[in-house]
């Protein structure tokens, strides 16, 4: 454990890192305030919960070196986005390819498409097409 002289606290481990707190919720605070909790209940679920009024929850990765939102959660619309910044409907897919897979496997499944032209289809693993 250690504290530098800018104030950051880290800690190091060689093995796990527990936070184990009894009351079951660990809140993480950003200057004291913006907390994001995660909370455990006395079923075993778990949430994640920014208690900022209105702010997204957003998840990003490292796509070969540049940091990429992949997921957001608008706290302030209950919106769902992926591949979007700025989803407007419950689940928001954006994709210059194939927007929703379903599959139930790795050979059987169903894409659903929307071209630069506006068509839009289904297109089953056998390479059917149905253009709506």
């Amino acid at each position: 454990m250690l504290i530098d002289s800018a104030g950051n606290f880290e800690v190091d481990s060689e093995g796990d890192i527990i936070l184990d707190a009894a009351g079951n919720n660990v809140t993480m605070k950003s200057a004291g305030s913006y907390p994001l909790d995660f909370i455990h209940s006395s079923t075993g679920n778990w949430t994640i919960k920014n208690t900022t009024q209105d702010k997204d929850i957003i998840f990003n990765v490292n796509d070969g070196g540049s940091d990429t939102e992949v997921m957001r959660i608008d706290g302030s619309t209950s919106l769902i986005g992926i591949g979007t910044t700025a989803p407007s409907n419950p689940l928001h897919i954006l994709n210059t390819n194939v927007q929703l897979k379903i599959a139930y496997d790795g050979t059987n499944n169903l894409t659903f498409q929307c071209d630069g032209n506006g068509n839009q289809y289904i297109v089953s693993n056998n390479n059917s097409v149905i253009y709506i």
